[in-house]
C-alpha cells in the first residue's frame, strides 16, 4: 500500500474517532443530510419539475391577487341593505351621527365607494403576510399529515435496522419537528401584519418549503435509475429516406 494512501486512511480514522468521541457525530450527520437533500433534489429533473408545478399551484393565493391586480378590500363588498339595517357604531364619526337610524345612508355608501376606490389604487404587494402565512400553513399541514400517515410503516422498517441507524433517523425527525414548529411560528407573524412584506414570514415560508423537499425528495414516485450508457441512443442524426410523393416537376 502506498505511503500516501496509508496516511490518508490514518487521518480519516483519526477524524472519525474525534467526531465520535466529541459528540459531534449527529450534528455533522444532520448538516451532511441537508446538503445531500439539496444535491439529490437538484439532480432529479422529475422532482424539480414536480416541485415547481406543486409550489406554483399551492402559492396561487400569493401571486394571483398581484398578477391580476385583484382588489380584495372588504370596502368593495358592502351591501346596501346591510348598511340600512346595521346598528354598528363607527368611531370616526360624531356620536350623534353614529347610529344607522340617524345617519345619512347615501353618505355611508359614498364613503364605502371612496374607500374601495382608494384601496384599489394602492400599490399591490406580492408577498403579503397573510397570503404567505396561508401558503406555509398548507405546506406544513401536508407535511404533518404525511408524517402521521406513514408513521406505522416507518416503525416497521426501523425494526430491522441497527440501533445506530435508528438513532440517526430519530435525530432527523426531531430536527424536522423543530423546524416545523419554527416555520409555523415565524409564518404566523403574517397575521400581525397581513398586508405587509415581512422578512420573518418569508423566512418561515422558506423553512416550510425546505421541509417539504426533505419529506418528498426521496419518495418512490420521484426515483429513477440513471440509464445505462449502452442503452442510450444518440438522436438528432437520423434521416428518413423513405420519402413518398412525386417530388418537383
Amino acid at each position: 500500500m502506498p505511503m500516501k494512501t496509508r496516511n490518508n486512511e490514518n487521518l480519516r480514522l483519526k477524524i472519525s474517532t474525534f467526531i465520535s468521541k466529541s459528540g459531534l457525530f449527529y450534528w455533522i450527520n444532520l448538516i451532511n443530510y441537508c446538503l445531500s437533500v439539496i444535491r439529490i433534489a437538484l439532480r432529479n429533473p422529475i422532482f424539480v419539475f414536480s416541485f415547481l408545478i406543486i409550489m406554483t399551484i399551492s402559492s396561487a393565493g400569493v401571486w394571483a391577487p398581484y398578477l391580476y391586480d385583484l382588489n380584495l378590500s372588504p370596502a368593495c363588498a358592502f351591501d346596501q341593505e346591510a348598511i340600512k339595517n346595521t346598528t354598528k357604531v363607527y368611531p370616526s364619526y360624531e356620536p350623534s351621527k353614529l347610529h344607522s337610524k340617524e345617519a345619512d345612508h347615501p353618505d355611508i355608501e359614498k364613503a364605502m365607494e371612496i374607500a374601495c376606490f382608494y384601496s384599489g389604487e394602492m400599490e399591490k404587494k406580492l408577498l403579503q403576510g397573510f397570503s404567505v402565512f396561508m401558503f406555509s400553513l398548507g405546506i406544513l399541514g401536508g407535511i404533518a399529515f404525511d408524517f402521521f400517515v406513514s408513521l406505522r410503516e416507518r416503525m416497521e422498517e426501523e425494526g430491522d435496522q441497527p440501533i445506530e441507524k435508528v438513532n440517526l433517523i430519530r435525530t432527523r425527525e426531531f430536527a424536522g419537528f423543530f423546524l416545523w414548529v419554527m416555520a409555523i411560528l415565524l409564518s404566523s407573524y403574517g397575521l400581525k401584519e397581513p398586508t405587509v412584506n415581512n422578512n420573518t414570514v418569508i423566512f418561515g415560508s422558506s423553512l416550510a418549503i425546505f421541509l417539504w423537499i426533505c419529506v418528498n425528495h426521496n419518495k418512490a414516485q420521484f426515483k429513477h435509475k440513471p440509464p445505462e450508457p449502452k442503452n442510450i441512443e444518440a438522436g438528432g442524426n437520423e434521416v428518413n429516406h423513405d420519402l413518398t410523393g412525386e417530388g418537383l416537376s
